[in-house]
């Protein structure tokens, strides 16, 4: 399944080429991007859906065009409802 932001072709190569920098299994790199993964998630409160204002102040560790291209504000087209309904 791939997208604009995502294709879990090039997820799986980034997986596989951080595994080799690191001298780890693929799996012990899925565990530590998952470990690494998870405390972000509590870092920012542990909850599914987070108020836009969550997102807008970043925690220290986050990069700047996670989950949204703008940095946490929605564009139209991209999920956001615009004014034309």
């Amino acid at each position: 399944m791939c997208g604009p932001k995502f294709c879990s072709m090039k997820i799986t190569q980034d997986v596989r080429d951080y595994a080799a920098a690191k001298g780890l299994s693929e799996e012990q790199a899925l565990a530590d991007g998952m470990a690494r993964k998870s405390e972000e998630f509590k870092a920012v409160g542990g909850e599914f859906y987070v108020p836009v204002e969550a997102l807008t102040s970043r925690s220290p560790g986050r990069p700047k065009d996670d989950c949204t291209p703008s940095g946490g504000q929605a564009q139209p087209g991209l999920g956001a409802t615009d004014s034309k309904g």
